[in-house]
């Protein structure tokens, strides 16, 4: 419908308003480069922008076959992307996945999310514990290919100058659009009026009305 944002379209809005920001901080080692070595106050800030959950990883053809591979975030970077989407926590993070080759020296990387994060039920405000496990497909592209503009297709993001992406981010950024928005406990429901005590308003001129109805 016109006007109205598919997920598809959500994620890919999400991807292009972080790229810069991904490419800026995916790269420890350039970070560390970008500075002169007594420069260790500015690297050291430079660090501390990395992402919660930063795994950086160098763009490269993988066989044909693929490669299967797996990422875990540590009890730290759970409770760090926690307070990064304002939920309670995250007991657990990880993603199995495979890449494959990309067509314009891509790669395609497809696998599973799986988390276990704890919010607030909007109803009680008790915490709510879910598990996630979700499908996800990402391409990654040279910094000088071109992404696409097809709202249908993969997500992509692009590596830095060096070669680099940020990989963990990526599985964040996924992971943020996986949040359930409206947890609910078991059995929470929304209150009646009746249940709190408070009927509907009444009509201020119902006791004036009934003074003028006729009597007998």
């Amino acid at each position: 419908m016109s006007g109205v944002l598919t997920q598809q379209q959500k994620r890919r809005n999400a991807w292009r308003a972080s790229a810069s920001l991904r490419r800026k901080t995916c790269n420890p080692k350039a970070l560390r480069s970008f500075w002169p070595a007594r420069s260790i106050s500015w690297q050291r800030k430079a660090l501390a922008m990395l992402p919660e959950f930063s795994r950086s990883q160098l763009l490269s053809e993988p066989p044909k076959g693929g490669v299967t591979d797996e990422l875990e975030a540590s009890p730290t970077e759970c409770a760090a992307l926690a307070q990064r989407f304002g939920i309670e926590a995250l007991a657990h993070f990880s993603a199995r996945f495979t890449r494959k080759p990309y067509p314009g020296g891509g790669v395609m990387i497809t696998g599973r999310l799986k988390a276990e994060p704890v919010q607030l039920c909007v109803i009680s405000l008790e915490p709510v514990h879910e598990s996630l496990d979700k499908p996800f497909s990402l391409v990654v592209l040279p910094a000088d290919a071109a992404l696409s503009e097809d709202p249908d297709g993969p997500d992509e993001i692009q590596a830095d100058a060096t070669g680099h992406f940020d990989l963990g981010e990526a599985l964040a950024e996924e992971l943020s659009l996986s949040l359930n928005p409206y947890p609910r406990a078991p059995g929470a429901k929304l209150p009646d009026a009746e249940d709190e005590g408070e009927a509907a308003p009444r009509n201020p001129f119902a006791k004036l009305a009934a003074l003028h109805r006729p009597k007998g």
